[in-house]
């Protein structure tokens, strides 16, 4: 959701009857020790790359000599590293700027395991304009830090208010001492609920002030693990204004009040503005008479084609008319204008809001707007999807981390000449596993004279399996192409010059659910025939390329998220040479299926057929679901499994 229309809201919310004057925050004289006993590690975190012994964060809202709230924010971190993977983790650390006002201190030291304090020089701390594309952060690079060193820091930052928030209580290192603090108005009410773990939270009143909190004594490492959504599965507190009993405003932060404020931001009424989106329909020669799908793509592929989302481009960038100029925007700004478009287009439509599920899954049930913070389009009639933010993605294609999780669609409601927006709670739908596949076709002709073989392939990429190249095709230099389209063939003989490439279906203006990019070539390998004593090994298993190995030392933790279902297929036709025979051709015969009822839902299957001296062997690789239960890991692991077993297969070639 705009962060400014965040704030306008807050503001709202948070009118009261009650006359606060400016006061300095209770929590601003929060302090560490200045001489204190170093913490114990026991054996067994002796064992872990670190230890966090004190976690603590608060949240005060206090007020201006305006009267207008700001949060007063504290956190305070004490760590020690045991060895060197500890010391990488937290000797770099960095702050998020998002909603900040003002840092008002931060401060840092590390104690040696001799006592010695060293502090780190604010001069050193740097502020980064947009770190790894999330946004302004503080970074510095904690002095003094040795294997057995703690790391301490304290920072305090005002930042503008909000409705709702969270935190995360778990890591992938065990935690002692987790409390967190809010302090509010009295008059101010909240809803709470803890994921992924049982800690309480209390509610009490101390002096007309309202402090919630959570303690927590001991949290266990939670470390990350392959196929899972980490912070998903992490013990986290979300929380959110409920009451402003001052006002007698209840049930204030619900998904029904955003949705009518956020359709009165979105939803343009303005005349001129319907001019100027008229004009650049019949600029791009819109039929009206279209089918709305033609219509959408039409409109989509305009817009992502020549204008760009820029979210530095300040609050100017969030309006139709500068966009339209500027031929730039904010993400909230091009929200509003594809949805112009599409009402101007009579394209039948609703702005839908969601969230990144592998940070956190979206709760129906616990209305907080931290769930509201990407925005879709949502075409009711055609039961699908748009992104009008990631300009990389085409319909009906849209980021995969969105799929299975649940979006607030807005659907208009109008009474006489006034409209307003209603919320519904929809499911995004996974997608067909067959939509998503990196698919392989491969002639093997053998040269046993010449210990060598000439591999003809046609790969393909559908879906998301294209996505790492097909919307950034244009953008990629000519003699960049060819080195990566060579090494993509290569997967399948490293060693393999490579010939005769040809790249088809790169449009970025088709989806690639629509069209699967194509890459075909030639290569020419010493590697995959070896000769041993009067026979020959074909190392037929590395055709299919390098395969995954799942292996899980420790007791798995979280349930199996893949970012979307998948499959691949390998079709592999290769002619025996005269004069020999091959008598272990049975090895390529694997199934490795499981099930979810009557429906196979993963498996790993292999199997050939001989037909004169002609080869031909099928691999399917697949996985239908999303999501697979813990209890099942040890069959997906298997799964995974089998193809890395597959690509291990060697073929013998004996005379007749």
């Amino acid at each position: 959701m705009n962060k400014l229309f965040k704030k306008v809201i807050f503001l709202a919310i948070f009118c009261n009857a009650i006359t606060l004057f400016a006061q300095k925050p209770e929590t601003d004289s929060y302090d560490w020790e200045e001489k204190r006993a170093r913490f114990k590690v026991n054996a067994d975190d002796q064992k872990e790359s670190c230890v966090i012994f004190k976690n603590h964060a608060s949240e005060e809202i206090s007020y201006n000599e305006k009267n207008e709230p700001y949060i007063y924010s504290v956190h305070h971190l004490i760590v020690a590293v045991n060895n060197e993977s500890g010391i990488e983790q937290y000797n770099k650390l960095s702050i998020s700027l998002a909603n900040v006002m003002d840092i008002v201190d931060i401060k840092v030291r590390s104690i040696s395991k001799d006592g010695k304090i060293i502090l780190t020089d604010k001069s050193h701390m740097k502020e980064v304009e947009n770190l790894e594309n999330k946004g302004a952060f503080k970074v510095f690079a904690v002095e003094g830090v040795e294997v057995g060193s703690e790391i301490e820091y304290i920072y305090k930052l005002k930042k503008y208010p909000a409705n709702s928030g969270r935190r995360y209580i778990q890591f992938q290192n065990p935690s002692y001492n987790y409390s967190f603090e809010l302090i509010v108005p009295e008059f101010l009410t909240y809803d709470t609920k803890v994921y992924n773990g049982n800690a309480q939270v209390k509610d009490t009143v101390i002096e007309k002030k309202r402090h919630i909190s959570l303690k927590v004594n001991k949290t266990n490492a939670l470390p990350k693990e392959e196929y899972s959504d980490y912070w998903a599965n992490v013990m986290r507190l979300e929380y959110k204004i409920a009451n402003n009993t001052s006002t007698g405003k209840t049930k204030i932060v619900t998904f029904a009040e955003a949705a009518k404020s956020i359709y009165a931001n979105t939803h343009v009424t303005d005349s001129k503005i319907d001019k100027q989106v008229d004009g650049l329909l019949k600029k791009i020669k819109l039929d009206k008479s279209a089918s709305e799908e033609d219509k959408i793509k039409l409109i989509e592929n305009h817009i992502k084609s020549n204008f760009i989302v820029n979210q530095n481009g300040g609050s100017e960038s969030s309006q139709i008319d500068f966009i339209l100029k500027n031929k730039f925007g904010s993400k909230f700004g091009m929200t509003r204008l594809f949805i112009k478009l599409f009402e101007r287009a009579e394209v039948s439509h609703r702005l839908a809001l969601s969230n990144d599920k592998t940070s956190e899954r979206f709760d129906p049930k616990f209305e907080s707007w931290d769930y509201l913070d990407e925005q879709l389009i949502y075409f009711d009639k055609l039961d699908k999807y748009m992104s009008p933010v990631q300009f990389e993605f085409r319909y009906p294609m849209i980021p995969s981390y969105f799929l299975g999780n649940y979006a607030m669609v807005i659907k208009p409601l109008t009474v006489g000449d006034f409209t307003t927006g209603l919320s519904e709670i929809k499911m995004i739908p996974s997608v067909d596993y067959k939509l998503n596949h990196d698919n392989l076709i491969i002639n093997l002709a053998v040269d046993l004279e010449n210990d060598n073989s000439t591999i003809s392939i046609e790969r393909s990429f559908k879906g998301y399996k294209a996505m790492f190249i097909q919307p950034y095709y244009d953008l990629i230099p000519e003699d960049k192409r060819k080195e990566l389209f060579d090494e993509i063939l290569k997967s399948q003989a490293k060693d393999g010059h490579v010939s005769n490439v040809t790249v088809k279906n790169v449009d970025k203006n088709i989806s690639p659910y629509i069209q699967p990019m194509l890459i075909t070539g030639t290569l020419k390998s010493d590697e995959l025939i070896e000769k041993a004593g009067g026979k020959y090994l074909l190392k037929i298993g590395e055709i299919i390329g390098p395969q995954n190995e799942l292996y899980q030392e420790k007791k798995r933790n979280t349930e199996i998220s893949l970012d979307y279902p998948n499959e691949y297929v390998r079709k592999i036709k290769f002619e025996i040479p005269q004069g020999y025979k091959i008598p272990n051709l049975k090895d390529l015969n694997k199934n490795i299926v499981f099930k979810d009822g009557n429906e196979n839902s993963m498996g790993f299957t292999s199997t050939y057929k001989q037909e004169g001296r002609i080869v031909t062997i099928d691999v399917e690789e697949y996985y239908k679901k999303l999501n697979y239960p813990i209890e099942i890991f040890e069959q997906f692991r298997k799964v995974i499994n089998a193809a890395a077993d597959f690509n291990k297969i060697t073929l013998v070639l004996e005379k007749e």
